[in-house]
């Protein structure tokens, strides 16, 4: 028997559905602590499934859809798939789940097991690093399981204790405000100008999109500090512009400029003295504004400004004593690819990342923490009982954390409302934060009752994770251990089947990251968990990830992936499935050749367009929505193949059909770039290794610099619906499929379109700038290229109308083009059409003009002389970005 993701992947549903639950309410595990790069459950239940099914060839179109309703990702359904349990008596009956042993191999947020659990594996084990996703993973996986819905009673009895106690101690310090209950503050920060005034970093002013309100700088007063006033406007985007007083990292003073590093070492400078002068929790900040439960904006009252100053009283007053009862993260934040931002501005330990009133809180949620576990065992609970229940008030604690802090930033969309601190996956510093209030008013909208309470709060996320588990009679064990050490494995008796959700090369930094978390877990749960909580941070020697800053290449996260899937192998796995999202060169080097030096043999490779074009951590970078899923079973010795023409040939064919198959379902070329480059991977690990004609071996980064230059041209090929010029091409390669494309990516494109790729660099990119540890080539947009006395490429051409367009109008624009000898024609009208979508600003002013010409003339594309059912560049791209 084979298993059926070497022939059948659920594609179109499992994308479809992926997508439908991160655009409604996340499922219940992803919010009950954050946790990065989590992978979709309706991805992950496609990919578990389609590994354990078995089938003898491909599968009838019957059998198809007996699959496609038993793991219930048919189309219409009324809620996203994960909501709706699958039929394991037919997964039972369709292979060896029931009795087999599922390794969720590197178990972060808990998807794979999770679903692995609901789809009733006989045991599952997730193996985890990171001593705070251990912690996650036992209140996802484990004690929902173990205790089912009296945990859930005891968490919410519990959590009502622990808010009533902190509040208690701390209300006196969140007064009223006259015209209501306040639930967030917003933070501004300040800069000393050499006219001596502190000026405001005003970079986005808006306080709510949605109701049209902003702050605006009326001017100083005698002691030079800002006087900000709360205003109504009729356009948020002039309000923003005018009323903004930072642009680029430049900060406007009355009659000068400070520039980035300036006000660098001004923060760095201030958080030194007031350490010094013992003023902990003091921020260069101005309380700005304050929302109040009914949505309403007010400036703050004198009584709202004094109660604060006492909070700082309060907590100099009082650090000894808080410090002394290990209340307090006194440890130093490493030097990391993603705490550089904070470090650069002198927030060099973790108490610095808050001001003086969230210290406050988050020291007596410690404590509190601390006593509730206490008074469980005085009441008589049973000791591993009291544990899980106080595991959850830590991870309710761990919600407060990352929406009270200094380094949160306030969100103006819709209502207004506080950004969580790890919204663009690092220790970001806005010019602005958001702070929380405490004390319920009458529809419970503080902080407290949101992080527990709320709709996404930690007592409705257990009870959902409850309930979606209900049923399973799997066994769970959670390990925390290397997974390139054999002896993380001791206790595993057998593993069947492997899921693996590698790290993405350097794309997320897990630990320096949830260091964050980890310092005030270790004093609120640390004694309940001696076996996570022994280092000061988390431990990261044998996090399998690339960082420099700790000394860790590519050819050591190549060396310890290979080995973690070589050690399950040699358990007896008969079939692996690995997930990879993440689109850099190297990363993708790496995890195909671990995959084939570990002894596995690709049988399938296929995709899942899984996330959401607009997140944060996705715009303009690396990343692709399509996520690869490779099914792989142990490789035969002796198998081998020969790169000839005959190899060749079928190479070529592999990647089209991929690439065409994937601009079919109305995925994009980033998609489409991915899907060319693992059939290419597919073909080639089939009979690996392979040779060249002459016996010597042809490595895994010429396979893929192959695919790439296949990949690229049929992207071109297929979405222009043109032949252009070979500038074009590679700016349109460059700039749409890589949006921020590598060193190496360039000299792949270059190769591919027969252009120059250090003559494009020096034309056509803004030049190199790190990126998580990576050097990237950011594209200049059309208006920023430098004119030729006489363009001889469409690009070029593209590139003096815009700036005709800008100075004179469309007209001039188009006579641009005509006097270029390009006019409108389709070629042009397409590429200004794909540009359309990427660009922003003048350019996108000026791309919006001309195409609207294009549209009246109808050259191509949406007009009458359409091809019937021919989709439009929009179309192709309009998830992409």
């Amino acid at each position: 028997m084979e298993p059926l993701i070497a022939y059948y992947f659920p594609t179109e549903n499992a994308s479809r559905e992926s997508q439908r639950e991160r655009a409604a309410l996340f499922p219940p595990s992803f919010y009950l602590h954050l946790w990065w790069a989590r992978r979709p459950l309706a991805a992950s239940r496609a990919t578990i499934a389609a590994l354990a099914v078995d089938v003898n060839g491909p599968p009838s179109r019957s059998f198809v859809a007996e699959f496609l309703n038993a793991v219930r990702l048919t189309p219409n359904l009324p809620r996203p798939a994960y909501n709706y349990a699958v039929n394991r008596d037919w997964v039972f009956r369709h292979s060896r789940a029931g009795d087999s042993v599922l390794l969720d191999l590197f178990s972060g947020g808990g998807s794979i097991a999770f679903e692995a659990l609901r789809m009733g594996f006989k045991k599952v084990v997730a193996v985890e690093y990171n001593p705070v996703a251990y912690i996650i993973l036992k209140a996802t996986l484990e004690y929902p399981l173990r205790y089912g819905k009296k945990l859930v009673e005891d968490v919410r009895r519990w959590a009502e204790w622990l808010a009533g106690n902190v509040r208690r101690e701390l209300e006196q310090f969140y007064p009223p405000h006259p015209k209501g209950r306040p639930t967030s503050y917003v933070w501004v920060r300040v800069y000393t100008c050499p006219e001596g005034v502190r000026m405001p970093s005003l970079a986005n002013p808006i306080l709510s999109r949605n109701r049209k309100i902003a702050l605006k700088l009326e001017g100083f007063d005698s002691k030079g500090d800002p006087v900000l006033r709360i205003v109504s406007v009729s356009d948020v985007n002039k309000a923003k512009e005018q009323y903004s007083t930072i642009h680029r990292k430049r900060l406007k003073c009355p009659r000068s400029i400070l520039d980035s590093k300036e006000l660098q070492r001004q923060y760095r400078e201030a958080m030194k003295k007031w350490e010094e002068e013992g003023l902990y929790g003091h921020h260069p900040a101005v309380l700005a504004a304050v929302k109040l439960e009914d949505g309403t904006y007010v400036e703050p009252t004198p009584e709202i400004i004094e109660a604060y100053r006492r909070a700082e009283e309060h907590l100099r007053n009082h650090w000894g004593e808080l410090v002394a009862e290990d209340l307090i993260p006194i440890e130093a934040i490493p030097e990391g690819v993603k705490t550089r931002e904070v470090l650069l501005r002198g927030m060099d330990r973790f108490y610095k990342l808050f001001n003086a009133r969230q210290l406050l809180l988050h020291a007596a949620m410690v404590k509190y923490i601390r006593e509730a576990y206490s008074e469980m065992l005085r009441e008589g609970y049973d000791r591993e009982y009291a544990r899980a229940v106080t595991t959850y008030l830590a991870i309710g604690h761990g919600r407060l954390l990352d929406y009270n802090s200094a380094i949160t930033i306030w969100d103006p969309y819709g209502r207004g409302s506080i950004g969580h601190t790890f919204s663009r996956h690092t220790y970001q510093f806005g010019d602005d934060f958001g702070e929380g209030d405490i004390v319920p008013g009458k529809s419970r909208n503080d902080l407290l009752s949101w992080a527990f309470f709320g709709r996404v709060g930690v007592v409705r996320a257990l009870e959902r994770i409850v309930s979606l588990l209900e049923g399973s009679n799997s066994g769970i064990e959670v390990v925390l251990g290397d997974a390139s050490d054999a002896a993380t494995y001791a206790g595993v008796d057998r593993v069947d089947y492997v899921v693996a959700d590698p790290p993405y090369y350097d794309n997320v930094q897990y630990g320096e990251l949830s260091d964050f978390f980890y310092v005030w877990l270790k004093r609120s749960i640390g004694d309940l968990y001696p076996e996570a909580f022994t280092w000061d941070v988390t431990p990261k020697d044998g996090e399998i990830v690339v960082n420099r800053a700790q000394g860790k290449d590519g050819a050591w996260f190549e060396e310890r992936l290979t080995d973690a899937l070589s050690i399950v192998r040699e358990l007896g796995a008969k079939r692996l499935a690995v997930m990879y999202a993440h689109r850099s060169s190297e990363g993708l080097y790496a995890m195909f050749k671990a995959i084939l030096e570990a002894g596995w043999k690709p049988v399938g490779v296929w995709g899942v367009a899984s996330e959401q074009p607009k997140s944060q951590h996705i715009v303009g970078k690396a990343a692709a929505r399509t996520m690869l899923i490779i099914g792989a079973v142990p490789r035969e010795k002796g198998s081998r193949c020969f790169f000839d023409a005959r190899f060749q040939h079928k190479l070529r064919s592999a990647v089209e059909e991929a690439v065409r198959n994937v601009l079919r379902l109305g995925l994009g070329p980033v998609d489409a770039f991915m899907a060319g480059v693992g059939a290419a991977f597919k073909l080639a690990g089939g009979c690996w290794p392979l040779l060249t004609p002459d016996g010597r071996p042809v490595s895994v980064k010429s396979i893929i610099d192959e695919a790439s230059s296949l990949a690229s041209d049929v992207i071109a090929n297929e979405v222009l619906k043109a032949e252009v010029d070979k500038v074009t091409m590679m700016y349109f390669l460059a700039r749409i499929v890589h949006g921020e494309p590598e060193y190496d990516d360039l000299r792949r494109l270059g190769y591919a379109t027969g252009y120059s790729h250090e003559e494009f660099i020096a034309r056509f990119t803004r030049g190199s700038r790190a990126s998580g540890g990576r050097k990237v080539y950011s594209i200049r947009s059309l208006n920023e290229i430098s004119l030729p006395i006489k363009p001889d490429s469409l690009v070029e051409a593209l590139a003096v109308a815009v700036r005709r367009f800008l100075a004179s109008g469309v007209d001039s624009a188009v006579e641009a083009l005509r006097e270029a000898g390009y006019g409108l024609s389709a070629s042009v009208c397409r590429l200004v059409e794909v540009l359309l979508e990427d660009s922003s600003g003048d350019e996108k002013k000026a791309l919006q003009g001309i195409y609207e010409v294009c549209i009246r003339g109808k050259p191509y594309g949406r007009g009458a002389s359409s091809a019937p059912g021919q989709r439009s560049l929009l179309d192709y791209m309009r998830n992409d970005r």
